[in-house]
């Protein structure tokens, strides 16, 4: 008697489900595509290296940000102060 080591028709059985789910997958994203308004226009493609922050574009605009901020805060304090009210916090 020859052993194989696993059973040839629940194989078989297990190929079958699967085709089965699959055609029922692609079945189901039709009818997702056929509704959806959106549509693929191009396939996707991926980088051979992947995407880093710029460090020094991000500190720098950071910085200028703030000192537009404090300048900003440093106007409105003083049009607070010089309207009459003494106490700003």
């Amino acid at each position: 008697m020859n052993s194989v080591g696993f059973n040839p028709i629940e194989l078989d059985q297990r190929i079958s489900n699967l085709s089965i789910e699959r055609y029922t997958v692609e079945a189901a994203l039709r009818e997702i595509e056929k509704k959806s308004r959106v549509e693929i226009v191009d396939d996707f493609y991926v980088f051979s290296k992947p995407v880093k922050p710029k460090k020094a574009f991000v500190i720098s605009l950071s910085g200028i940000t703030g000192l537009f901020i404090g300048l900003f805060m440093a106007f409105f304090v003083d049009y607070l102060i010089k309207r009459g009210d003494k106490k700003v916090w």
